[in-house]
């Protein structure tokens, strides 16, 4: 993903847009789904704001974000748990509003994105390090082609999960995974058409994933990295996906975006 994005094996999406989009940094960042807060550590190290504030809807979670912040001395960081499908922010309060593989689980997406439109300053900024692929997982007929056409190319000891070894992949049906997970890709098919309808996009990466997630799902921990034939089977996989996505015959699942506000707020939504 980072020499896709980048170029740069050793640089990683928020080095990236901290050193092409905000050399300065910025004041306020709002970080969405921010988990343990990894993110928001990564950011208040590289400048990338003065001042953080991280929201997800796991307290559990956000006490062990607010812990490593502070067992890392990084001052500037503040959390809250919310549930982000029902919570709003404050008109025009932040320069900068992040996700990071986290909006696919929102499902009143157009509340959401509505929220971060209005909360950002007039010059502010939109980034998404996000999945875009099928809504509850349901691989398209194209990637499973391409997938179940190379599996079988994989030795045996690659394709094992626990005694069994896998032979072909299936789509999982939608009442299990979301049995499993009921917020796992809910919209995440809509995300770009509704993203675009409220925000331009400045910069698009596309990281792809398309083939490499269905196909390694499960057995990637298989893959030695201390490996030379499991590595040099990686890097032919990725470079098949690379193919396939330069050629159109596939689109990116997984993208990294940098978008603006399109247009102007509705009126009353003006900064106070």
């Amino acid at each position: 993903m980072n020499r896709r994005l980048t170029g740069r094996p050793e640089m990683e999406w928020t080095a990236w847009v901290k050193e092409q989009f905000f050399p300065d940094g910025v004041g306020r960042v709002l970080s969405l789904g921010c988990g343990a807060g990894h993110l928001e550590r990564e950011a208040m190290r590289l400048g990338l704001g003065r001042e953080i504030e991280g929201v997800d809807v796991s307290e559990g979670a956000i006490e062990i974000a607010r812990a490593r912040a502070e067992a890392a001395g990084l001052h500037g960081i503040s959390y809250r748990a919310a549930d982000l499908n029902h919570l709003e922010f404050p008109v025009g309060h932040y320069d900068l509003v992040l996700f990071k593989q986290a909006l696919h689980h929102i499902e009143r997406l157009e509340h959401v994105l509505d929220q971060v439109r209005r909360c950002l300053r007039p010059d502010g900024w939109f980034v998404l390090n996000e999945f875009v692929g099928p809504t509850r997982l349901q691989w398209t007929e194209p990637q499973l082609e391409e997938v179940n056409r190379l599996l079988p190319m994989l030795p045996t000891s690659l394709r094992r999960i626990g005694e069994q070894v896998r032979e072909r992949v299936a789509r999982v049906p939608r009442e299990q995974i979301a049995a499993h997970d009921p917020s796992e890709a809910v919209r995440s098919s809509e995300i770009m058409s509704l993203l675009e309808e409220r925000f331009e996009i400045v910069a698009r990466r596309d990281l792809g994933g398309t083939i490499l997630n269905p196909l390694l799902d499960g057995i990637i921990v298989n893959f030695d990295p201390s490996d030379e034939m499991a590595c040099a089977l990686l890097r032919l996989l990725r470079e098949v996906e690379d193919l396939l996505l330069e050629t159109g015959a596939i689109s990116s699942d997984y993208v990294v975006l940098v978008t603006r506000p399109l247009g102007d707020r509705s009126p009353g939504d003006a900064p106070g």
